[in-house]
């Protein structure tokens, strides 16, 4: 849960609520996939997107069409190849913004960067969502 900002007041007012109620956050995470950033770095000219320079918190491999993934995706991991640890709940594309351009730009230490971005982040940008479900230990786990 997250207190509701300027963000949700189209939302809120539609429902007759006032700002600075607790609302779920679909966005407590954002991932990225690798071959994702390789093309967009190709579009950008530059060698590689740094990891953490596009806001992400969680950057993987081996998906390489991460971002078209449907809302609703369940994104299970393991430990030891065993039983899913972690499930995450995707909500669909993160949107390239301004403010991730200027982070980029800053990071590589590229001002041409800053201007491209945007557009070469459409399509590109990962997924956000929720934590789903977390089981401590398989044992905890009833089949």
């Amino acid at each position: 849960m997250r207190i509701s900002t300027v963000r949700d007041k189209p939302t809120l007012e539609k429902l007759g609520l006032p700002t600075g109620v607790q609302v779920l956050n679909t966005r407590q995470w954002s991932m990225l996939s690798e071959e994702e950033m390789g093309a967009m770095a190709e579009v950008l000219g530059i060698e590689h997107i740094p990891e953490g320079s596009m806001g992400e918190n969680l950057r993987i491999s081996g998906i390489p069409g991460l971002t078209e993934f449907r809302v609703g995706t369940l994104f299970g991991f393991r430990k030891n190849g065993k039983a899913r640890m972690t499930v995450l709940f995707g909500m669909g594309e993160n949107l390239p913004c301004v403010d991730m351009a200027k982070n980029l730009a800053e990071i590589t230490e590229n001002n041409g960067v800053r201007s491209k971005a945007v557009g070469a982040a459409l399509g590109l940008r990962g997924q956000t969502g929720f934590v789903y479900l977390v089981v401590k230990s398989v044992l905890e786990m009833r089949f």
